[in-house]
């Protein structure tokens, strides 16, 4: 919130208003990190309770000079050392001359973080049930318990620990010392401890290791069992709740548009309040100096934040900070990943674990679910094959609606919003199959999510803790109460197939859900799609017409966007990319479809098109805007704008009408958008997808008749619906003329081998031996 100067002489940043913004807020350093890191081989200092030094990033300040910096280091190999002054004596920070020098600005900080807390309380006391603290055992949470304690009393508000199992052994330490703390001076504190039943380290086996594209460890872990039990203090029934959260915008840049108050962003019965939203690291640490709040000691060994012992959101730091205090802790989890290597056939091991690629794990190809599923959805009709699924498809089908089977078991009548879903249900052994020629897309959409609960349920929890009327218990099995359940597909649409270890398992290449549940970027266009004479136009002019040009205001915004997502701009480094060099030369005809492929992966709008709309099915922008309100949790005027971008894009350019990926068609004013697809494509276009493919999920060879099973999500069927032996064909051509890929495609045979280039030098090959 403050800007900060250096008092050099005391080794104490100070809170200003009128100082340069320069300075990134520091964190404190203690003796511990120094150890760990090895840096008391060159400094001496004492092993103090107060901290010794600051540190910006990876640099190391002592009264406002550099000393020292850390250079790399990974799970398995300690960082390098840059010694900027040896042989330095360090003294202790003095914490009351700290205090001292800025207690004005931190009781400015606390007093209206407070005034807050209160308004916030007295504003919805009569209007929710519970108000909840949620307290991790980390600084921001120490913090933001600390003001609600002073500005409200201990019967108004409930402290809950979600614990994931996950957590490192001072945060177990900082929560037991926290309430003994507060319990000294409030008889009635309590921290409540809420946990799934099931360890973490047995479920990542289930669901495979967690990632930044399949967070699924999030759902399951924390949000889950805090949703079960407040519905276990409001019968069954979730309660209306404000929950105050320590989110600051200072943490990461996802967090910089987050609301102080924000009404149903991550459940539509919570209301986020986030008392110290405005405040940076540095006043943080001030404040819990200033307050006498003891830290979490995981932060003196050098950990930025405190969490899960392994998680994908963690920096390669402290992957090597936490492997290397607690590599007993971190091993069981590591191992878990070790296996994934196994069955996914992992080429480069070391560099895969160490510079954590598993955590952009984008989709499930070698978890073994032990259950088939296989979805045939036709223009007319739907058929669904299930074996050997988890869970009874009966008991499911009851959140549709009220249904009843024929005396024989194999047609179901289901009533849907005053309609009927005429269902065949066939079983032959352990193989279920289930068909219907109903064409209603949302019906058609939630009967799949259906099948893919049916198939998949691990009894994980999450779609319990969407349920509003406490209908659904998924312990030990899944049961629906039919007196309770009111229709409203909470359990189906909060997912994209409805149920989280559907999406773990399935093979996906495209990060789309973030933290709140909406699907980020999803809206980013506005109602512009990219217009073919503005790519002319950018193609001719470049960066000076970007500059410079006639458009309004909120187009020249939704050109941008389109242009870094087609990887034509770097927004980076505000310049042309080498896809704009070769499409400058040449590439008239191949221009769009390249564009599409690098849509797929960077834009959540085509992503969702591609991957989730239907072929050979007619949709008005209507019922598209229904389906993608239900996946995107957005508003549906929001959603609007996305899809008239999306059908503009398809009018406005050949991948609409010529190549009949999103052909355009009208019936007065109402346009309808329909995905067919072509064989047209260039053998350009396959490459570069190819090695999109091979970027994403981290393989460097293929099937080719895995690019044909719905579960694929990604290959050149999903995106052109290309024929497979038109595919071959290609890919023969590719491979004879190229080099730059090996295929074994006779006797039977369908295999395709990637050589060791990265997208990047397969479009500098492109411009060399001008392909097209």
């Amino acid at each position: 919130m403050y800007k900060i100067e250096w008092i050099k002489d005391k080794n104490i940043p100070r809170l200003n208003d009128l100082a340069d913004d320069t300075i990134v807020p520091p964190r404190p350093v203690y003796y511990e990190e120094l150890d760990l890191l090895g840096f008391n081989n060159y400094w001496e200092y004492p092993k103090s309770v107060e901290p010794l030094l600051w540190a910006l990033g990876r640099d190391y300040y002592y009264r406002g000079e550099k000393i020292g910096k850390t250079i790399g280091g990974d799970l398995n190999n300690v960082p390098k050392l840059e010694i900027y002054r040896a042989n330095l004596e360090l003294l202790p920070i003095n914490l009351k001359d700290l205090i001292y020098i800025n207690r004005e600005k931190i009781e400015i900080l606390k007093n209206e973080s407070i005034d807050f807390i209160k308004k916030v309380y007295n504003d919805y006391k009569e209007k929710v049930n519970f108000f909840i603290v949620a307290f991790s055992g980390g600084k921001d949470s120490q913090v933001l318990l600390d003001l609600v304690t002073i500005a409200l009393e201990p019967e108004q508000y409930k402290v809950i620990f979600t614990d994931t199992t996950m957590e490192l052994p001072h945060t177990y330490i900082t929560v037991k010392n926290t309430e003994k703390y507060y319990k000294d001076i409030y008889s009635d504190f309590r921290i409540t401890m809420v946990r799934n039943p099931t360890d973490a380290d047995e479920l990542w086996d289930v669901f495979g290791p967690p990632s930044r594209i399949l967070r699924w460890c999030c759902s399951v872990y924390k949000t889950s069992p805090v949703h079960s039990y407040l519905k276990s203090l409001n019968n069954g029934k979730h309660p209306k709740t404000i929950l105050f959260d320590g989110v600051r915008r200072d943490e990461s840049h996802n967090r910089l548009n987050h609301l102080r108050v924000a009404d149903s962003v991550k459940h539509n019965r919570v209301i986020n309040t986030r008392p110290i939203i405005e405040w940076n690291d540095f006043e943080i640490y001030l404040y819990m100096f200033y307050s006498g709040v003891k830290i979490n000691d995981e932060y003196r060994i050098g950990l930025n934040r405190v969490g899960c012992n392994i998680c994908p959101f963690a920096s390669q730091w402290s992957d090597f900070i936490i492997n290397k205090k607690y590599p007993n802790i971190a091993k069981k989890f590591i191992s878990t990943i070790d296996n994934y290597m196994d069955s996914s056939e992992i080429k480069n091991r070391k560099e895969y674990l160490e510079k954590g690629h598993w955590k952009k794990r984008a989709g499930g190809n070698s978890i073994n679910t032990k259950n088939y599923i296989n979805i045939q959805d036709n223009k007319d009709s739907l058929e669904v094959t299930l074996k050997n699924s988890k869970e009874d498809i009966f008991e499911w089908l009851k959140v549709l609606g009220n249904y009843k089977v024929d005396s024989k078991g194999n047609n179901i009548n289901i009533s849907i919003d005053k309609k009927l879903l005429n269902v065949k249900y066939n079983r032959d052994n352990n193989n279920e199959t289930i068909t219907t020629n109903h064409n209603d897309i949302v019906n058609i959409s939630h009967l799949k999510k259906v099948a893919y609960k049916t198939s998949y349920c691990v009894h994980c929890g999450s779609c319990e803790a969407e349920c509003p009327t406490g209908a659904l218990d998924v312990f030990p099995k899944v049961q629906i109460d039919t007196n309770l359940c009111i229709h409203c597909s909470k359990c189906l649409d909060f997912h994209n197939k409805g149920c989280v270890m559907a999406d773990s398992a399935h093979i996906s290449v495209v990060g789309k859900n973030n933290n709140s549940g909406t699907v980020k970027g999803f809206n980013d266009y506005g109602d512009f799609g990219l217009r073919q004479e503005w790519l002319n136009t950018f193609l001719n002019k470049g960066l000076s017409w970007i500059a410079d040009n006639e458009l309004g205001t909120k187009q020249k915004i939704s050109l941008k966007k389109w242009l870094r997502d087609a990887e034509l701009l770097d927004s980076k480094a505000k310049k042309t990319t080498i896809l704009y060099e070769l499409m400058q030369n040449k590439m008239d005809g191949v221009r769009y479809q390249i564009i599409y492929v690098n849509l797929y992966f960077n834009s959540s709008l085509l992503n969702w098109f591609i991957d989730d709309i239907d072929r050979n099915k007619k949709f008005s922008s209507k019922e598209l805007v229904i389906i993608a309100k239900g996946y995107t949790k957005l508003a549906e005027s929001t959603v609007k704008h996305s899809i008239n971008s999306l059908v503009n894009l398809f009018a406005s350019t050949p991948l609409g009408n010529e190549l009949k990926l999103g052909k355009i068609t009208k019936k007065g004013n109402i346009r309808f958008l329909e995905k067919i697809g072509t064989n047209d494509i260039s053998n350009l276009t396959i490459l570069l997808l190819l090695y999109k493919l091979k970027e994403n999920l981290n393989r460097t060879d293929f099937r080719v008749s895995e690019f044909y099973n719905e579960n694929f999500i990604g290959s050149p069927y999903k995106l052109f619906g290309i024929d497979k032996d038109i595919l071959i064909s290609k890919l023969r051509f590719i491979a004879e003329n190229t080099k730059l890929i090996d295929v074994d495609l006779n006797h039977g045979l369908d295999n395709i081998f990637l050589k060791d280039l990265n997208y990047e030098e397969i479009l500098l090959e492109a411009i060399k031996n001008e392909m097209e």
